[in-house]
């Protein structure tokens, strides 16, 4: 039984213990609240005057913050045997109150005030425990910048490029995971670039990417196109994956890369029959190359899953031509690789937990741009919270549930164990008491989930509900001592 705890409790060290205190302190009640409102963090004006110039403070930088928090992400990682580090972007929209803000740019459509964010998740390839940020980048872009050519797009230097943050924060997240035996770090279309295969990887590293680009390839020292090349592979196995529903909320909260890719139709539940093909090859170095040092080609792996379908149409259907350095030479090898890429829908969700369904990063009230940054990145600590529960639905999770939860959190969800717990076997926990699972159960039902196998597990959503009931009582409970807390 894995018994790591997270080390929540600071949000770093600013050479000032009152800063340190104050941190520690406004940290907690955002883990207990799931909230970013600080009039709703305190418990009077005091504590209200006290957080806000926590947060103006200069020596609270954003730098030392994540520096401290992904540190303890390391810390986690030191009894991990393999870590998936997922990364992805996303956007937060400031703009109805466009007028109010000052220093942040513009996002994606060059007119909406606000924030890009760009997390890695690092997370336990066992049993898929989110254990923390690695590496994070924020950014916004100038409102009067000049619009590039497609000529000088492509021609600049790959760190004046949009697409460096990849590589940036693969970069960073390697030093952060130091502690890390073994990294796979994944990826969606908008990273398949030629500098990811040949900066990120080592002896402890590789790298999971779905392709975007027909690129040039050779195999066997003849040059091919991949698509052609992987068109001409045989079917190696064959499995049914099942697809769950995407709502058009799961769409209004999708990554940007996936909004890149053009995702609009709702998806509805179903069994994907998938045949697999798999095979290797080189990448030539690109001829208009600048990095003198780069590698005259690199052998890569492809793993292709293509959904056998006569109802779907060709861009319904599941499609993933998947590029790794991993060893891929057997079907079990190939479907692993597809087991990792599907856990990079763990970052999806964590999006929809930070912003409209969780902690709604875009509902920050602050007005000065460096400050939204500050608690923007607070709001992703706290979320982790969420995900952590979210994903330890296995029956064969044994984490304890003082991972993320206080022994006065735990003597609560104790009796509301009781409550919620029926005669039948289909009513009652299944879970081993005092495990994260054990808990995910409780905060689920306290968040109005049924508890049945035919409703479905509960989502980030139910979760961060549950989570807010449980404060809720813990509150009641710390104001009136209702039940001993000891």
């Amino acid at each position: 039984m894995k018994t790591n705890t997270i080390a929540r409790e600071s949000l770093g060290v600013f050479g000032d213990f009152r800063l340190d205190q104050t941190g520690r302190l406004f940290l907690q009640r955002v883990l207990e609240k799931k909230k970013l409102k600080i009039n709703c963090l305190t418990n009077n004006r005091a504590e209200e005057v006290r957080f806000h110039r926590f947060i103006w403070n200069e020596k609270m930088t954003l730098d030392k913050m994540q520096k401290e928090i992904f540190s303890k992400t390391n810390e986690l990682a030191k009894d991990v045997e393999h870590i998936l580090a997922i990364q992805d972007s996303s956007e937060l929209n400031f703009d109805c109150r466009r007028n109010e803000i000052k220093g942040l740019g513009v996002t994606k459509n060059n007119k909406s005030v606000g924030l890009f964010i760009h997390p890695v998740l690092a997370i336990d390839a066992s049993d898929n425990f989110v254990l923390g940020l690695a590496a994070n980048h924020m950014w916004s872009w100038d409102p009067n910048r000049t619009k590039r050519t497609s000529h000088e797009r492509y021609s600049a230097d790959l760190e004046d490029k949009d697409s460096y943050r990849w590589i940036k924060c693969a970069e960073e997240a390697k030093l952060n995971l130091n502690y890390a035996k073994k990294i796979t770090f994944i990826s969606d279309r908008e990273s398949d670039i030629y500098a990811m295969f040949t900066r990120i990887p080592d002896s402890k590293t590789n790298i999971l990417i779905r392709s975007k680009q027909d690129r040039y390839i050779l195999v066997n020292e003849e040059k091919d196109k991949l698509i052609n090349y992987i068109n001409h592979l045989k079917v190696e196995d064959e499995k049914i994956l099942f697809v769950p529903k995407q709502s058009k909320r799961d769409l209004r909260q999708q990554s940007l890369s996936n909004k890149i890719d053009g995702i609009i139709k709702i998806r509805e539940e179903r069994k994907a029959n998938l045949e697999l093909r798999f095979g290797s090859f080189r990448i030539p170095r690109p001829r208009d190359n600048k990095e003198e040092n780069y590698l005259i080609s690199i052998p890569l792996f492809v793993v292709d899953v293509h959904e056998k379908s006569t109802t779907l149409k060709e861009n319904e259907k599941i499609h993933w031509r998947l590029i790794t350095t991993h060893s891929v030479m057997t079907a079990d090898q190939a479907w692993e690789i597809v087991e990792f890429y599907r856990k990079r829908w763990t970052i999806e969700q964590f999006f929809r937990a930070a912003k409209k369904g969780g902690l709604k990063l875009e509902e920050i009230e602050s007005t000065q741009g460096k400050y939204i940054e500050k608690l923007a990145f607070i709001g992703l600590v706290a979320t982790i919270k969420i995900l952590q529960l979210t994903y330890c639905r296995d029956q064969n999770f044994f984490r304890l549930a003082t991972t993320i939860f206080s022994s006065q959190e735990i003597i609560v969800l104790n009796k509301l164990k009781k409550k919620y717990q029926g005669k039948t076997t289909a009513q009652k926990n299944p879970f081993k008491k005092n495990t994260v699972p054990w808990a995910y159960w409780i905060v689920g039902r306290h968040g109005g989930w049924k508890g049945y196998a035919s409703e479905g597990p509960a989502g980030p959503i139910i979760i961060k509900r549950g989570l807010d009931e449980l404060q809720k009582n813990l509150d009641g409970i710390r104001l009136f001592g209702l039940v001993c807390m000891t």
